[in-house]
């Protein structure tokens, strides 16, 4: 079983890909507030 650790950094991978891929990268400073903001996506 994968730690909570690995399953939220895989999480967030997905949520950065998902904001590539409708170019709408948020800089390194908001990624995690973006994470928590759905309507960011």
């Amino acid at each position: 079983m994968p730690s909570n650790k690995v399953l939220l950094d895989k999480a967030f991978e997905e949520k950065i890909n998902t904001i590539k891929e409708k170019g709408k990268f948020i800089p390194l400073d908001n990624e995690w507030s973006a994470i928590n903001n759905e309507e960011c996506f």
